[in-house]
């Protein structure tokens, strides 16, 4: 093949000669008689200035040698085509690599080797090169042809889905163009399409099998990846009403089974979703409530179980506690309010006698000491209800007791001091005198004529034990 071509390209290298020395021929002719015509105006033209005559001698030099310029892009415009420079880059590119010969590739490697073979005759034989040139052009425009029809046949297998065409079309591409910058191009538009096609294949078999979920998943992907067929869309808009009926009922049975397990988290969380779907079904509102009512009755009753465990530890604190809790869910229960009705009031006991505890001379006073009596005496049954409220209780009662019984108290002074004792008496002037007082708190006040009253405020306790108790007169008046 090479031979023959070699053989066409001599015999049209050879017309293209003779043409070319008759065309010589009339040129010089012409060329002469021009020359002659010429020469009686030449004297009288002025001098060329340096500089034009240098930028002339420039101008000259700017045409083409051989070789020195080959690789030099810029320096090719005149031609009427592709520079050479320009037509060896397009047929390395289309040569590609040995390892990937191919026919283009083939080709493209033969037209450098005789566009290589020219040499510094390139420019003597300027019609054999233009002639290469020529072909390269013609060989390089089939090329890009055959790469628009690839890439434009990639597109259309894209769109018709058709993996096995893109392959073989992006392969076939890759023969004539940059493999790499082919290969970057389009290497991820066919994984593109391979998914497309695996996403298919899903909802192919997943509608043979009945299986809506799979198929309404695999359309949803494969809407994100590729434009839905008239077919596709239209099946989604089916299967999107039956998954939602379908989650809907599945929601709603998770939302049940919960309710009867008291989850009641749980149960809510599946009937937000059921809701989310179809808002304004009746069996939601209904159910909703039953699960509110569901919960609500088993924090109460959760609230009720804790107050009776405070109850049986007798901390009726918390128990009532509690207990308001239970009450504010169901403020009509009559058995809940009458417990925490007695809870506050062992509470309120609780704190009275810790108040009688803390300040046990309050009782020594009348109106005190009674109000304790009554309080005990009027709530008999509430201190058997509480083990440590009754014991609270008796130690009350033993104050109380201990209240009334005297003890004797020592007084020292100078025998000059008056003493009186509010509330009680007075003692005439003495050294030493006992006397006695119940257990409480009293004002002793000393007192001498010219002499300023002296202030004594004294506390008789409970618990009989030796009390001395100095009095005298205040400063002199």
């Amino acid at each position: 093949m090479n031979i023959f071509l070699n053989i066409k390209i001599d015999r049209k290298i050879d017309v293209a000669g003779r043409k070319k020395r008759k065309k010589n021929f009339l040129s010089i002719f012409l060329a002469s008689f021009i020359a002659l015509v010429l020469s009686f105006f030449i004297i009288s033209l002025p001098d060329i200035p340096a500089s034009s005559k240098q930028t002339s001698k420039t101008n000259e030099t700017t045409t083409y040698s051989p070789r020195l310029q080959a690789e030099s892009p810029n320096k090719y415009e005149n031609l009427e085509a592709l520079s050479y420079f320009e037509t060896k880059k397009k047929l390395q590119v289309i040569a590609g690599v040995e390892e990937n010969r191919n026919i283009y590739s083939n080709r493209a490697r033969e037209l450098l080797e005789r566009l290589e073979s020219l040499g510094e005759g390139f420019w003597e034989d300027q019609k054999r090169g233009e002639f290469l040139i020529d072909q390269s052009r013609v060989f390089i425009e089939q090329i890009e042809r055959k790469k628009n029809g690839y890439v434009e046949s990639l597109k259309a297998a894209y769109i018709m889905r058709d993996v096995a065409a893109f392959q073989s079309n992006l392969e076939s591409l890759k023969k004539i163009s940059d493999h790499q910058a082919v290969e970057q191009k389009w290497q991820s538009t066919l994984t593109n399409l391979k998914k497309i096609d695996n996403y298919v294949l899903e909802i192919n078999t997943a509608r043979s099998n009945n299986d809506i979920e799979t198929e309404f998943e695999a359309l949803n992907a494969l809407g994100k990846l590729a434009s839905l067929t008239v077919d596709e869309e239209g099946r989604l808009k089916v299967l999107t009403k039956k998954y939602d009926i379908k989650r809907y009922n599945s929601h709603i049975k998770e939302a049940k089974q919960y309710l009867a397990t008291k989850q009641y988290q749980r149960a809510k969380k599946e009937l937000a979703f059921a809701q989310s779907l179809y808002p304004s079904k009746n069996e939601i509102v209904v159910l909703q409530e039953e699960i509110e009512l569901s919960s609500k009755k088993a924090q109460f009753d959760y609230y009720v179980y804790r107050a009776e465990q405070f109850i049986a530890e007798d901390n009726w604190t918390k128990a009532e506690k509690n207990l308001e809790n239970a009450l504010l869910l169901f403020p009509t229960d009559d058995e809940v309010a009458e417990k925490l009705k007695f809870a506050r009031k062992i509470s309120y006991l609780k704190i009275q006698l810790e108040k009688f505890s803390e300040n046990p001379l309050r009782l020594s006073d009348h109106g005190v000491r009674k109000f304790a009596i009554n309080l005990i005496k009027e709530n008999a049954f509430v201190f058997s209800m509480s083990q440590n409220l009754s014991k609270k209780k008796n130690e009350i009662e033993k104050l109380i007791e201990d209240l009334t019984i005297a003890h004797q108290i020592t007084l020292l002074s100078d025998g000059k001091t008056e003493i009186e004792i509010k509330g009680v008496g007075y003692v005439l002037p003495t050294t030493s005198k006992i006397i006695s007082l119940n257990p409480g708190t009293y004002r002793v006040i000393g007192k001498c004529k010219g002499h300023k009253d002296r202030l004594l405020d004294i506390d008789i306790p409970s618990v009989e034990k030796e009390t001395i108790i100095r009095v005298y007169c205040g400063e002199q008046i």
